[in-house]
């Protein structure tokens, strides 16, 4: 019976720590933008790790994925509480226009494909410094909320001259914009 709880036991860890380099894997491909270069760097060579006998990774490497991962989500978190909070009120009377909502997602989203290097290079391409983890968390919502939106507005405004003068139109209301 004990032995039995120990296997359990066992098979249950050696599971929850495939599941951490999993959702390490997936965060860094899918929230590259939010690591920073050491915490990334770091991550990529835990999953270069050598596995131990099932393909399970060793437990210092799991529990250093997890703590990477929580960092990483809790700075995500914050990005989302600031901008769903704070209503950027020079904005806020366009944001409330549906249609306006939904062409600043889509620039959003045309911005966060540009900007690969996670603005780590001065490159024009996609978001700057100041507006990067707002406008991949805005960028990776389903739809936007009035408040959002109007956060939305300014992060694209700052970079409108990478979106095509249609959108441009559609958001700002003038294609020169």
């Amino acid at each position: 019976m004990r032995r039995e709880m120990r296997e359990a036991t066992a098979r249950g860890l050696a599971d929850e720590t495939r599941r951490t380099m999993e959702r390490l894997r997936v965060s860094l491909d899918k929230n590259h933008w939010a690591w920073p270069v050491k915490k990334r760097l770091l991550a990529e060579e835990l999953l270069r790790e050598p596995m131990e006998v099932d393909d399970v990774p060793q437990i210092h490497v799991s529990e250093m994925a997890f703590k990477l991962l929580k960092q990483v989500n809790d700075a995500i978190a914050a990005v989302r509480e600031r901008v769903a909070a704070d209503a950027n009120h020079d904005w806020l009377e366009r944001a409330r226009d549906p249609e306006v909502r939904r062409a600043v997602h889509d620039a959003l989203q045309i911005l966060c494909e540009m900007d690969q290097d996670r603005e780590s290079l001065r490159n024009g391409y996609g978001w700057g410094k100041s507006h990067s983890h707002a406008g991949h968390v805005l960028g990776g919502l389903q739809e936007l909320s009035v408040i959002e939106a109007s956060q939305a507005l300014a992060a694209v405004w700052r970079h409108r001259k990478q979106v095509r003068p249609e959108l441009r139109q559609a958001i700002f209301g003038s294609a020169e914009a």
